[in-house]
């Protein structure tokens, strides 16, 4: 017979210890049952140790039933704002700009611009927020074309001349005459422009900025790696801390101390770049050029794998 028995410690009714008590027969010559020895363990520590697993357990279970809810409600709130919020943003843009095409008085084609602007950015706000979802179930799959990817740098480039006068920079744009690579065009679109936005938003008045595009052969040797085109978009900002340079690729993080965050922002976009980057299978890192300042460099393979390729009528 085996069983557990807990039993008070003499000087305090508060600590118990718990015992394995076994009760062994012993057998004579005829096999009858002379005695009987009773044999006691303390298993204190087991049953505490087992307690304890069974309530961080519980507390694991209670927290992932909490997450999973959570989930739920944020794939709500997203359903929410690609109805409720981009829709209504994109109804008030469409006739503010519209009217901005006319002629109007100063004061209310200053008053019409600032709404203009806000309600852009608050609906690339949206559009982030709805980026990082789709990556994050893995909704968002690629389209990959053969693209001129010199032409895409050199369109998206010119978006930024006004800035350019305003803020008296020096911006350079180095590419080849053209340069094919399947790619998806709108993907690889969101990345060009997100990283010159960040480098132009963070780039003190008279600093400089350098986008260059090169190729990247593919190797030789027996283990020949494949060919590449690489993106770099260098400024003359403050900088990434060494120590900050992998986290600033994650969703709603930035530098909280450094000069490079103080114009605030989301917090999504070199996170949407990393993912996009990912996906068509490439790399992007950042360190510091010389001369300081900051230097992002997108490394993509020149082709795509079959199954990532449109499919053409």
């Amino acid at each position: 017979m085996r069983f557990e028995a807990e039993f008070f410690a003499p000087d305090n009714e508060q600590e118990r210890f718990t015992t394995d008590i076994t009760l062994k027969p012993i057998h004579d010559a005829q096999q009858q049952v002379v005695n009987v020895v009773l044999e006691g363990r303390d298993i204190s520590d087991r049953k505490r140790a087992e307690a304890e697993v069974a309530r961080q357990t519980a507390e694991l279970q209670a927290l992932n039933d909490e997450l999973r809810k959570l989930d739920r409600l944020k794939s709500t709130f997203y359903a929410m704002m690609n109805h409720d919020l981009r829709a209504p943003l994109t109804l008030i843009l469409v006739p503010i700009e519209s009217l901005l095409q006319e002629s109007l008085d100063p004061e209310v084609r200053k008053t019409l611009e600032m709404v203009a602007r806000n309600a852009r950015l608050l609906l690339n706000l949206v559009n982030d927020l709805l980026e990082v979802s789709s990556l994050e179930q893995g909704k968002r799959e690629l389209r990959s074309e053969s693209c001129d990817l010199s032409d895409l740098v050199n369109r998206l480039s010119a978006n930024f001349d006004a800035m350019v006068t305003q803020q008296q920079l020096t911006f350079r744009v180095q590419t080849p005459p053209h340069l094919q690579a399947e790619i998806d065009p709108a993907q690889i679109e969101r990345v060009v422009l997100n990283l010159l936005s960040n480098a132009f938003k963070f780039t003190p008045a008279g600093g400089s900025i350098t986008c260059c595009l090169e190729m990247e052969p593919a190797s030789k040797n027996a283990s020949a790696m494949p060919a590449h085109v690489v993106l770099t978009v260098q400024d003359s900002g403050p900088g990434v801390p060494v120590d900050l340079r992998e986290m600033i690729f994650e969703p709603f993080r930035q530098l909280e101390s450094g000069k490079r965050r103080r114009s605030g922002g989301s917090g999504l976009g070199l996170a949407i770049v990393k993912d996009l980057v990912t996906l068509h299978g490439g790399t992007i890192r950042v360190d510091e050029p010389p001369g300081g300042g900051a230097r992002f460099t997108v490394r993509l393979p020149q082709h795509a794998p079959a199954e990532k390729r449109a499919q053409r009528e």
